[in-house]
């Protein structure tokens, strides 16, 4: 798959996502059980296909430098959903969402200058744009 698509499935699958969590805030159900069903099969089905395509077969090394960077990412992500969920219940998802989803600029910014990733005029301006956009929903 090129990575256009990849992307396109992730924003699909982290959209649902997203509203998953805010109907669930609605219904009045338990965030913490959520939380724990949501990593939960993630991470079986995460061992099982690392199992299935053969990517756990890694050397020591490098299974225990990812396994290393496994621990803060699963932290930062525990905290981000956590807090998501909270916010849902005590704001509209139709501004929180577009906030949330800012995030990616904190991984352009990462790939800019630590991976001297480069990109356009064009491809900043959308950056910029999108930044603006979320500020102006927010001030609704």
């Amino acid at each position: 798959m090129t990575w256009l698509l990849l992307a396109v499935i992730a924003f699909f699958s982290f959209g649902a996502v997203n509203a998953l969590f805010k109907v669930g805030q609605e219904g009045g159900l338990n965030r913490y059980y959520i939380t724990v069903s949501l990593y939960t099969v993630a991470a079986v089905m995460s061992a099982f296909w690392g199992f299935l395509s053969g990517n756990l077969t890694a050397e020591r090394a490098i299974a225990l430098k990812s396994l290393a960077l496994g621990v803060p990412i699963g932290l930062a992500s525990v905290v981000g959903v956590i807090v998501l969920q909270q916010a849902f219940t005590k704001g509209p998802a139709s501004l929180i969402s577009p906030i949330v989803a800012l995030n990616g600029i904190i991984v352009v910014a990462v790939a800019l200058l630590i991976y001297r990733e480069s990109i356009s005029v064009a491809q900043a301006a959308g950056i910029l744009l999108a930044f603006l956009a979320v500020l102006l929903i927010s001030r609704g």
